[in-house]
């Protein structure tokens, strides 16, 4: 039974192994509440390196045995999860490709328990009551290495057994980690028309209510100095699953990348903001989250979006669009949301790109699964979104929410005795504190802004005060709202109209809405010269 106390001890044997990975077990005991110790024989759980790989004896605590040699370059290959409840959810019933290095276990754990992973060799991966055993090791962290790397498609089982067995034992120990949400997010949409380009409302809206998914149509704020009334009114009054975001700000070319300086990109981000309030003010759903143009935003324009009040921004992970020294974290890509300069980023994939086999991942860690497209992979039909919110049900991931929605209310929570641990991986958190639970601490992960002071506010029944984050106090049971402020804060930059951003806009819009006609043009010339040189013949 494992002790519920900060943190959770887990023996490591042999010292050698423990010596060997000094980045890795750092990152680990940053990433779960676990104290790794060596030689300890009353630790609440044991991490046992074996070499060479041998039988297994009664444990009389929970235990994990890694199997094999200190090198070994013989690939793993194809892996088949089973269905077994002790699979993590998102990968039973999967079948995945690894080029870690491993090996089958031994002919000794044939009969010994449940197979949780086989490759073509047999099985890599068994269960047994509180035992664990794995035919695979993971590997030293590099100077700037990150876990994630070890959790990702075509390389996971090296970390995969160890980090379910770090996740099971802190769950048994009142750890509560966030479960992942799912949304669809299209590029550039606005609200001039009932549809634009292959994106139609009415279409959209009735399918994902017939499939049961939601969709955020990340829009352009210059674009809001029109609004088709109906078209707003109709996704409002029909409660649509269509909702939007903020994309950019006048859509030019790096626009969001091009800052250096927080101040001016603090303006920026507040006139985006306050150009895209008139969504809300025409009845429709937008959310404060901003998605890149283009995918690439500099560090000071998230320290700019943060300074303007956004949630968070949407953007794709791994961070190409960051210079490494400001992604450089062993725990980047790890958490639900990451912090970057304090702002939370929502990550995101292409709905057809090959990166969709990184969604197991993203499930098993708790992060959002969000699908990002342009209306132009709508030119076949509706299907595909069907298709994909099939895919990501099949992950046991049930919960879709607007991106806006996505962004609030993500944290974790680790209770020990009369006192908890908050991390916070959002800007605006609503959480239940226990009964029993009189003192609590909330901690803000990520690297801290260069230029902008961050603080937290708590408003519970007895009112609202201001702490240091990290910092421990007294609380009572019941709902705490937690947020996090920057200052300064931001004020709308006073610019004239963006002429050339405009015209650009302008042009681009009309191409986007001029596709459908132009494929269909298209494709009746085609029918005919085929219908042509069916009746000429040979």
């Amino acid at each position: 039974m494992v002790t519920s106390g900060s943190p959770i001890r887990v023996d490591v044997t042999p010292r050698d192994a423990f010596e060997r990975r000094p980045r890795l077990f750092a990152a680990l005991e940053a990433a779960f509440p676990v104290k790794f110790q060596v030689g300890n024989a009353d630790a609440d759980a044991a991490i046992v390196f074996v070499t060479p790989a041998g039988g297994s004896e009664l444990v009389s605590r929970p235990t994990l045995t890694l199997l094999g040699e200190h090198e070994t370059h013989q690939s793993i290959a194809a892996v088949a999860f089973s269905d077994s409840s002790s699979v993590p959810r998102p990968f039973r019933g999967q079948t995945l490709t690894d080029s870690s290095a491993g090996q089958r276990l031994p002919s000794t754990y044939d009969d010994w328990g449940t197979a949780l992973a086989t490759s073509q060799a047999g099985p890599i991966w068994m269960a047994r009551d509180r035992e664990f055993v794995a035919g695979s090791r993971p590997e030293e962290l590099g100077p700037r290495g990150t876990l994630r790397e070890q959790l990702t498609a075509g390389r996971f089982m090296g970390l995969l057994p160890l980090a379910h067995f770090l996740r099971e034992l802190s769950i048994a120990a009142s750890w509560e980690q966030p479960q992942s949400t799912a949304c669809f997010v299209f590029d550039d949409p606005n609200l001039h028309w009932w549809s634009y380009g292959y994106l139609d409302y009415r279409e959209l809206a009735a399918h994902a209510e017939a499939h049961d998914y939601r969709v955020t149509a990340a829009t352009i704020p210059l674009d809001q100095w029109y609004i088709h009334r109906a078209t707003a009114r109709f996704l409002r009054e029909g409660q649509s699953r269509v909702s939007f975001a903020v994309h950019g700000n006048n859509h030019t070319r790096h626009e969001l990348d091009r800052f250096d300086d927080p101040d001016r990109a603090s303006g920026l981000a507040a006139e985006a903001l306050k150009r895209s309030s008139a969504v809300r003010r025409a009845g429709a759903e937008i959310g404060p989250v901003m998605v890149p143009p283009h995918g690439a935003c500099s560090v000071a324009m998230l320290e700019g979006c943060l300074r303007a009040g956004f949630d968070a921004i949407c953007a794709e992970w791994p961070y190409w669009w960051l210079d490494e020294a400001d992604a450089s974290s062993p725990l980047a890509g790890w958490h639900p949301l990451d912090r970057i300069v304090g702002l939370p980023v929502i990550p995101r994939l292409h709905v057809v790109a090959s990166d969709r086999d990184d969604m197991p991942f993203r499930a098993f860690l708790g992060q959002p699964l969000v699908l990002y497209a342009h209306h132009t992979d709508l030119k076949g039909g509706l299907d595909l979104l069907a298709e994909r919110a099939d895919e990501v049900r099949a992950l046991g991931v049930d919960s879709w929410r607007s991106l806006g929605n996505i962004a609030p209310d993500v944290f974790s929570a680790y209770r020990f005795g009369e006192n908890m641990e908050f991390t916070l991986y959002s800007q605006r958190t609503r959480i239940a504190v226990p009964e029993g639970v009189s003192r609590a601490r909330f901690v803000c992960i990520g690297g801290k802004p260069s230029e902008t002071a961050l603080r937290l506010e708590l408003r519970d029944a007895a009112g609202q005060r201001e702490i240091a984050p990290g910092e421990a106090v007294e609380v009572g049971s019941g709902e705490i709202i937690a947020t996090v402020v920057a200052t300064p804060s931001a004020a709308p930059t006073r610019g004239g109209w963006p002429v050339r951003g405009a015209v650009r806009r302008l042009l681009t819009e009309t191409r986007d809405r001029a596709a459908p006609v132009s494929n269909r043009i298209q494709a009746r010339a085609s029918r005919r010269l085929a219908a042509n040189a069916h009746r000429v013949g040979p």
